[in-house]
C-alpha cells in the first residue's frame, strides 16, 4: 500500500506538486525502509527449514501473500524474492555458499517482521533433503482427504540408496493414512518428485489458518536426516453478522407491529478460507405471540462469502408493542455452530421523522425554541428535524427524550450543521454529559455512543452565542436509532441455548483407536426465568460406542438453571472394541426441559491403521506402553530387543535418547509438563515404531 501510493503519484505528470508530499507522508519519519501498520499487526509464521545443505540451488519458503523474503549471511544479502498470491517465495541460491549460520527475514504490510536462523552445512557422502507440497501449495483443507507430493534431492556427493521418508505430525488434527514413502536410489546431485506420496485426513474441527508442523525423517544408506515443514489449514468460520426485519403485511408503515406479518433475514458470513456445507438453519420462538412460519434455508456458504437466511413470522394482535420477545437463531452442521438468542422489538426503534412530526416517540419539544420538521434538508426519506429557524442570539433550541434502557446498547444518529464556526454549536448529551460538539459546516455524518442500562435522557441542542450568524444557522438530525428499551415478555418456555462444544487435551474430531475422547458442551439459559429439570444428553446409534461407561447414551439432569446463567457438561467417549475400518460416528447432544428441546450434532472419525505420528501403533508389532495417561512412570514392552528409545515432545523435539538393549524398560515421566508426547523405538532389526502417550 505504501509503495503503491508512492509509485502511483510518481507516475503522474512531471508538474505534479504532490510527489514530495506523498513520499514524505507515506513513510515513517521519512524512512522508506519502515512500513507503518494500518491496523493491529498479525504474527507471520513462516515455514522455514532449520538446516539446508551447501549446493542447494533454491529455497522454497511458505510465507504470507506478497511478503518480501530475504536470506542474509554476516549482514550481506544472499537472495531475496517477493512471495506470490499464495504466499510462496522461491529464493535462488548460489551453489558455492559458505557453510555457517544464515538468517532468513520476511516482512509484509500489517505483519510483524519475521526472523529465523538457517544452518547451511556441507555434506560428505549421500545427503537427502525433502519437501512436501499439495495442490494448495502448503495448505490443507479441513474435513477433507489431502494429497501430498514428495520432492527429494540428494545434495551429497555419493548415491543415496534404500530411501524411505516418514512423516511425523506434531498435532492430532491430521491423520496420515500412509505416512511412509519409499523412493528409488538417487545419484549425487539428482532429484525426484513422487506424486501422491501421502494422503492425510485433516480434522474437520481444525481452526482456519492454524498451522501444523510436520517432521520429515529421511532414511537412506542406514542413516537419516530430518527437516520440518509447516502447513496451514484452510477451514470455514461462520458468524452471524446482523439481521434485518421487514413488514410483509399490515399497515405498510415499514415497521413490524402487533397483528402483522414479516420476515427476519439473518446474514451469515463465512470468513474462513474453505467452503462450508450441510448447514441446518432454525428460528425458534419462546412465546406463542410470535409464530415462525418457516422460510428459505441455506445449505452451503463459499469461503470468504456470506448468505442471507430468511424466516417468515406472524405477530399476534395480543402482543404488547412495548415488550421484547425472546427468539433464537441457529445455523449449524456437525462441526460448526451459531446459536444466537436475541429479543425482537416491535414497532421499530429508529426515529426517521417520517410521520411528519414528533409523534412516533415520546419526545419533549416544549422548550421556548422548539425543534421543527423540515423537508428541505434530509439524510434519508422525506423528513428530518432541524433546530428552530431564525434562532436569536444567546438562545438555545433543545429536543429531548427520556427512555429506560433494558440492555446495554448504542444510540446512533445522523447530523448536519451549518453555523458560525467556533461560536454557534450543535451538541449531543446523555444525562447532561456532553458526547459531541460541532460548529461550522459539516455534512451528514453518523455518530454513535454506548448507553448503559437504566433510565437516561438524550439531549439534542443548538446553541448560539451573543452575536452574528453564518450559513443556515441551524443543525439537522435524522435516522436516530435508540438503544434497546422495553421489558422482556415472559417466555412460555425457557430460552435454552447451546453455546459450543470443545474437545479436551487438544484433541480433534479425528480419534485414534484406544484413545478416549473428552468433549465438553457449554450451554446457557438465555431467558429471564429459571429453567427446571433440564436434561443434557449425548447419544449415538453406534453400538460400538460407550459414553461415560453407560452405553450409547448418557444424561445428566439439572434441577434448576438460573435465568441468564451458564452450565457445562463433559462426556468421555470410548470405543468398546477397535473398529475394523476407518469409521465416522454421529452423535447428538440435546438439551430438553420437556417443553423445549435444542440439539447439536457432532461427528467423530475413528481411524484404525496408524497412530498420530503416522507410524505403526499396533500391538501386533510388539510395542506396548502403559499406563496411558501416565503421571510418574511409563512401562514399555516390545517383542524384540529395543536398541534405542527416544522421548519426543509435541513439536517433534527429542527430549532424550537412551540405549536400551532389552525387550522391556521403565522411563520416568514425573518431571514432564502435562501434555502429549511420543515414544519412538528402534528394535534389533532396525524397525522403527512410534506411540503417543499423555502425561497427566
Amino acid at each position: 500500500i505504501i509503495m503503491g501510493g508512492d509509485l502511483s503519484e510518481e507516475s503522474t505528470s512531471e508538474a505534479s506538486t504532490y510527489k514530495l508530499y506523498c513520499w514524505e507522508v507515506y513513510h515513517l519519519f521519512g524512512d522508506p525502509s519502515l512500513k507503518t501498520y494500518l491496523t493491529e499487526p498479525d504474527q507471520m509464521n513462516l515455514n522455514t527449514p532449520s538446516a539446508a545443505t551447501v549446493g542447494t540451488t533454491s529455497l522454497l519458503i511458505q510465507a504470507v501473500p506478497y511478503a518480501y523474503v530475504a536470506l542474509t549471511y554476516n549482514n550481506a544479502l544472499i537472495s531475496a524474492a517477493f512471495a506470490d498470491a499464495s504466499g510462496q517465495a522461491n529464493l535462488t541460491l548460489p551453489t558455492d555458499l559458505t557453510p555457517g549460520n544464515y538468517e532468513l527475514a520476511a516482512s509484509a504490510q500489517n505483519y510483524v517482521q519475521f526472523f529465523a536462523p538457517i544452518q547451511f552445512i556441507a555434506p560428505e557422502g549421500p545427503y537427502i533433503i525433502s519437501q512436501l507440497s499439495t495442490s494448495e501449495g502448503l495448505n490443507v483443507v479441513a474435513g477433507q482427504t489431502n494429497v501430498f507430493n514428495l520432492a527429494l534431492e540428494n545434495v551429497g556427493n555419493q548415491t543415496a540408496t534404500n530411501i524411505n521418508v516418514e512423516v511425523v505430525p506434531s498435532e492430532e488434527t491430521i491423520y496420515f493414512e500412509n505416512a511412509s514413502c519409499a523412493s528409488a536410489d538417487l545419484a549425487a546431485g539428482n532429484s525426484n518428485t513422487i506424486s501422491a506420496a501421502y494422503t492425510a485426513q485433516v480434522a474437520a474441527s481444525a481452526e482456519d489458518m492454524s498451522t501444523i508442523n510436520l517432521s520429515l525423517t529421511n532414511n537412506f544408506n542406514g542413516t537419516s536426516t530430518s527437516n520440518n515443514t509447516r502447513i496451514t489449514v484452510l477451514a470455514p468460520k461462520i458468524e452471524m453478522t446482523g439481521y434485518t426485519i421487514a413488514e410483509t403485511s399490515g399497515n405498510n408503515n415499514g415497521k413490524l407491529e402487533p397483528g402483522e406479518s414479516g420476515t427476519i433475514t439473518f446474514t451469515v458470513a463465512n470468513s474462513g478460507h474453505a467452503d462450508i456445507s450441510n448447514l441446518n438453519n432454525m428460528l425458534t420462538s419462546y412465546t406463542s405471540l410470535i409464530t415462525v412460519n418457516g422460510g428459505a434455508q441455506a445449505a452451503s456458504i463459499n469461503a470468504l462469502n456470506s448468505t442471507q437466511i430468511s424466516f417468515n413470522i406472524s405477530i399476534s394482535s395480543q402482543a404488547d408493542a412495548s415488550q421484547r420477545f425472546p427468539l433464537q437463531f441457529a445455523c449449524y452442521n456437525d462441526i460448526r455452530q451459531i446459536y444466537h438468542p436475541f429479543f425482537l422489538k416491535l414497532g421499530g426503534s429508529m426515529e426517521d421523522f417520517e410521520t411528519g412530526g414528533f409523534t412516533a416517540f415520546n419526545w419533549n419539544n416544549s422548550s421556548s425554541n422548539p425543534w421543527e420538521i423540515t423537508t428541505s434538508n434530509v439524510y434519508e426519506g422525506t423528513y428530518s428535524a432541524r433546530s428552530k429557524s431564525s434562532l436569536g442570539n444567546s438562545n438555545t433550541s433543545e429536543l429531548t427524550i427520556t427512555m429506560t434502557v433494558t440492555e446495554a446498547s448504542p444510540i446512533s444518529y445522523y447530523r448536519k450543521i451549518s453555523s458560525e464556526n467556533n461560536y454557534d454549536f450543535f451538541t449531543f448529551s446523555i444525562d447532561n454529559s456532553e458526547k459531541e460538539e460541532l460548529s461550522g459546516n459539516a455534512d451528514w455524518g453518523l455518530s454513535s455512543y454506548n448507553v448503559t442500562t437504566g433510565t437516561h435522557t438524550f439531549i439534542f441542542k443548538y446553541e448560539k452565542d451573543y452575536s452574528q450568524s453564518s450559513g443556515s444557522d441551524c443543525a439537522w438530525i435524522d435516522n436516530i436509532t435508540f438503544p434497546i428499551c422495553g421489558i422482556v415478555a415472559t417466555p412460555e418456555n425457557p430460552v435454552l441455548a447451546i453455546v459450543n462444544y470443545e474437545f479436551e487435551n487438544g484433541a480433534s474430531n479425528i480419534v485414534y483407536r484406544e484413545t478416549p475422547v473428552g468433549i465438553t458442551f457449554n450451554f446457557r439459559n438465555a431467558g429471564t426465568t429459571n429453567a427446571s429439570n433440564v436434561v443434557a444428553t449425548l447419544s449415538t446409534t453406534n453400538s460400538n460406542i460407550s459414553i461415560n461407561g453407560q452405553g450409547t447414551s448418557a444424561s445428566e439432569t439439572y434441577p434448576t438453571i438460573q435465568a441468564n446463567s451458564s452450565e457445562s457438561k463433559s462426556f468421555t467417549i470410548n470405543a468398546v472394541q477397535a473398529f475394523s475400518a476407518d469409521t465416522p460416528v454421529d452423535f447428538s447432544f440435546t438439551l430438553s426441559d420437556g417443553n423445549t428441546t435444542v440439539q447439536c450434532p457432532v461427528k467423530l472419525l475413528y481411524v484404525t491403521t496408524q497412530s498420530p505420528v503416522g507410524i505403526s501403533n499396533n500391538e501386533e508389532n510388539g510395542f506396548v506402553l502403559y499406563p496411558n495417561p501416565a503421571s510418574e512412570q511409563l512401562q514399555i514392552e516390545n517383542s524384540k530387543a529395543i536398541e534405542t528409545l527416544e522421548l519426543i515432545d509435541i513439536t517433534g523435539k527429542c527430549i532424550s535418547k537412551t540405549n536400551i538393549g532389552g525387550n522391556n524398560c521403565v522411563i520416568n515421566v514425573k518431571n514432564l509438563a502435562s501434555g502429549i508426547y511420543f515414544i519412538r523405538i528402534m528394535d534389533e532389526n532396525n524397525q522403527i515404531s512410534v506411540k503417543k502417550f499423555i502425561k497427566k
